[in-house]
């Protein structure tokens, strides 16, 4: 099963290579393609949907690509949040073999989201290839602090691929300090706030050379100031 897991990953990637350098014909062609295969499924299998296109009598063969989403009504978060998982989850999909993440609720009520494991390996691929567009390495060390507090598979840390150490933004600097010291990260992935306070930190520690070649953010807006502090 995991041997499976990781061809379909390196179909996947791939893929997501070759991608960017299709027309943009091809690619809207393949956007509006997927699109309605997705509203297909949404309609057929997961009740929510059903129940909001029968509601205003839309059927999903109206939805031919991204023009027609403007007939499909808004779904607001609090509308999720008054259904139960049964409703907004596709029936095809078994609950169990799925991932779930809670959102921290700064707008409100947290909002509980769940995602494939074959979705999962999509969002970590894609992001990885924005990565490899802009110098990164399978080789890399990496330290995430905080976004999705993502970590590579555990085969692939085995392999010396994509080693991957993660702190909570919350940890101490002192901390994080430390874990630049013992891993030696040569690619950093934070949220430009920690990723600010790191730096500062870096800068009254007098530590001149660190590993560090590249830093990738998420999340938040980089401000200026931010930015000159990464380039001292």
């Amino acid at each position: 099963m995991m041997f499976h897991r990781y061809l379909h990953a390196l179909r996947t990637y791939r893929w997501l290579l070759q991608a960017p350098w299709k027309s943009s014909d091809q690619i809207e062609r393949d956007r509006d393609a997927r699109l309605r295969r997705l509203v297909s499924i949404a309609y057929r299998t997961v009740p929510y949907y059903r129940h909001l296109f029968d509601r205003i009598g839309l059927r999903p063969e109206e939805i031919q690509g991204v023009r027609d989403l403007r007939k499909i009504p808004v779904t607001r978060r609090e509308d999720l949040q008054q259904l139960t998982t049964e409703e907004i989850i596709s029936s095809e999909v078994p609950l169990d073999q799925c991932i779930g993440y809670r959102t921290s609720g700064s707008s409100g009520v947290p909002l509980t989201i769940y995602r494939t494991r074959d979705l999962e390996d999509l969002t970590r691929l894609a992001r990885f290839r924005a990565w490899r567009l802009n110098g990164a390495r399978f080789t890399d060390r990496i330290l995430n602090i905080g976004p999705g507090y993502e970590r590579f598979p555990a085969l692939l840390q085995k392999c010396r691929i994509l080693r991957t150490q993660k702190s909570t933004p919350f940890a101490q600097v002192e901390t994080q300090l430390e874990m630049l010291k013992t891993h030696k990260p040569t690619l950093l992935r934070a949220y430009p706030s920690c990723a600010r306070v790191l730096a500062q930190a870096v800068l009254e520690a007098g530590l001149h050379k660190l590993s560090v070649k590249r830093i990738f953010l998420s999340s938040e807006f980089l401000d200026s100031h931010t930015e000159e502090d990464f380039c001292l």
